[in-house]
């Protein structure tokens, strides 16, 4: 097995990938955590080079990996793929927090960006899901309509008292009287 020389692995996908995404991790999550608006330029302009370095190796993130990639290529590009949703979700939560204002209701602006943030992590973990592990979601979805909650019989039902003939009748709401007291 020849040596590698550091140019070759430079030149890898997987480690420039990698670089890439350490170093816009780092920038966006701690350099960039107070400044809102710094981090979405710099999130766009790192997803932007992270799209243009896995069309430029011909990754496509949105397409399932053929049956003739290698299983050890196969993981790399898998990650690669996954790094680049996740991406793509900080770019479009990042979108969500600094123009998504409600500025006179600030707790329900707040639940509303949540509710969006929570949407658009969904999409990119279904997304991965999907095209990543090539696994079928749009059953899942289906089925996510269908499901139910069924708490079971309520305790009331069971812990409710009979009355028996010539005993006061118990019951589980208060009546009121002809006076309107209970």
């Amino acid at each position: 097995m020849g040596e590698l020389t550091l140019t070759q692995i430079a030149a890898d996908p997987f480690v420039q990938t990698g670089v890439l995404a350490v170093a816009g991790a780092l920038i966006t999550r701690i350099l960039l955590r107070h400044y809102p608006a710094r981090r979405l330029v710099f999130q766009l302009a790192f997803f932007l080079a992270l799209t243009a370095l896995l069309y430029h190796h011909d990754i496509v993130p949105y397409e399932i990996a053929p049956d003739t990639t290698p299983a050890f290529e196969r993981i790399f590009v898998a990650l690669a793929k996954i790094i680049w949703w996740v991406n793509a979700a900080w770019v479009l939560t990042g979108f969500t927090r600094v123009f998504l204002i409600f500025e006179r209701r600030p707790r329900e602006g707040r639940l509303i960006q949540d509710l969006v943030v929570g949407v658009i992590y969904l999409s990119a973990a279904l997304s991965v899901v999907a095209y990543v592990f090539s696994a079928p979601v749009g059953t899942l979805i289906a089925t996510l309509g269908r499901v139910r909650h069924h708490p079971g019989p309520r305790p009331a039902e069971h812990a409710r008292p009979t009355s028996s003939p010539g005993s006061p009748s118990i019951s589980a709401r208060p009546t009121r009287s002809a006076t309107g007291s209970c």
